[in-house]
């Protein structure tokens, strides 16, 4: 038997130049910034599907969230009529397709599987020989952070393929790589992608009718001209974040030595922990720091925020955590609030004020702060994502964790004492509950 790869498929030119970046230039990192209908998501289950026969191991196709993996890829069928998967050859499959883990083993022994970004810690313990990063604009970028060492163990590569969403992490990867001989970068627009016989994927007639539809300007130079300087019109923090890096309130500065060192905190039991990191000098607020995890426990996170304290030789102050940590647990009846302080760590609980009232205190202290620019960045590019939806009601998604753990710091700042005691004036006995 044999069977051509890929299978009943006609990969445009530029894509012909992407795939082969990795199977015959054997580069195993690659990065697609195409236009939208450029057809990466098909170009890309052809790749890992050529990638699993070539090599045994286990293979992802990730989205933003699982959702959007089952609605773009397993259940999607093209204009011609052909579904997404009918691209894997059902000769090459050891069974029948796992629906519900959105699954398929190959009769070498590889796996492919459909995931979402969201749970990036599910990823981990699969030992992926390759990863397609789909949306990656918009996926959770600790993903890639969590994931790129056992790529990087294993000799496993990493696609990412996306259109942009302003200056966050997708920018920043396409930027640091983009002279990076390593990596095979490439970014088309409507004017650069092309049929076999020379005519534009996107015409620049569609364009137009997109214009007289209604489309914004700035919605058509992201989607179809790639362009990286349209910011997120729904989003929070847009404004505030466009002022911080204009103003050079981004930048790297060392730590202040004798300054306590307040954290501002997002619980998560299934979704990811965050911590904010801060140092108040006057009425200057210096954000030091940014962490993030998933799955662990209490005593996981104050572990890593003492080992960053004793690190740089600096001091605990207040610890700013959302109202509900006083809520009782089920399973042992205990507080988290409770338990932290059972381990010498003590919790300010913010008042319960609603969410856009939160959201509006930070704004509000947004101009008294700067923050470190290395030590922040993965924190501030996923706060880039904080939007609204159609109702104008936050979306919830990876970057609602650092934005509510800044929401808990917004909140504490705000609430009675704030500004004058987390100066220095601070004694542990004073917040000890």
């Amino acid at each position: 038997m044999r069977i051509k790869l890929p299978y009943e498929f006609n990969p445009r030119p530029y894509q012909i130049d992407a795939n082969r970046a990795y199977f015959i230039d054997q580069k195993r990192f690659m990065i697609e910034v195409w236009h939208r209908r450029a057809g990466k998501s098909k170009n890309a289950i052809n790749f890992i599907m050529s990638a699993a026969m070539q090599r045994v191991g286990n293979y992802f196709h990730t989205f933003p969230e699982l959702t959007q993996a089952r609605r773009a890829i397993w259940n999607n069928i093209d204009k011609e009529g052909k579904r997404y998967l009918d691209h894997i050859p059902r000769q090459l499959m050891s069974k029948d397709a796992n629906n519900s883990d959105m699954r398929i083993e190959l009769i070498n022994g590889s796996m492919i599987q459909l995931a979402g970004a969201d749970r990036y810690d599910a990823l981990m313990g699969g030992n992926p020989a390759g990863i397609v990063f789909d949306e990656y604009s918009i996926q959770n970028p600790f993903a890639w952070h969590y994931l790129s060492p056992i790529l990087t163990e294993n000799g496993g590569w990493a696609k990412f393929i996306y259109t942009p969403r302003g200056t966050n992490h997708g920018y920043d990867l396409y930027q640091r790589n983009l002279n990076n001989p390593d990596w095979f970068v490439q970014k088309l627009d409507i004017t650069q992608t092309k049929n076999w016989d020379g005519s534009p994927v996107i015409t620049e007639a569609m364009i137009e009718e997109r214009r007289r539809s209604g489309m914004p300007e700035e919605l058509i130079q992201q989607e179809f001209y790639c362009s990286f300087d349209v910011a997120l019109a729904n989003a929070f923090y847009a404004e505030e974040i466009d002022a911080l890096v204009k103003s050079g309130r981004l930048r790297n500065f060392p730590f202040f030595q004798g300054a306590p060192v307040h954290t501002a905190w997002d619980l998560g039991r299934r979704d990811p922990t965050s911590i904010w990191l801060f140092q108040v000098i006057r009425d200057e607020i210096y954000v030091i720091g940014y962490y993030e995890n998933v799955k662990k426990g209490m005593d996981f996170y104050i572990g890593w925020v003492r080992a960053f304290l004793e690190l740089h030789k600096l001091r605990n102050g207040v610890n700013f955590a959302p109202h509900d940590i006083k809520v009782h647990e089920w399973s042992n009846g205990r507080s988290r609030i409770d338990q932290a302080a059972s381990m010498g760590f003590f919790f300010k609980a913010v008042p319960n004020i609603g969410i856009m009232d939160g959201i509006n205190c930070t704004r509000a202290i947004f101009p008294n702060m700067i923050f470190h620019e290395e030590n922040c960045r993965m924190g501030l590019n996923s706060m880039k994502q904080y939007v609204r939806n159609e109702n104008g009601e936050p979306v919830h998604n990876f970057a609602s964790h650092p934005a509510d753990a800044m929401r808990t710091w917004g909140v504490g700042w705000h609430d009675s004492y704030a500004s004058q005691t987390l100066t220095g004036s601070f004694t542990m006995n004073k917040w000890m509950p």
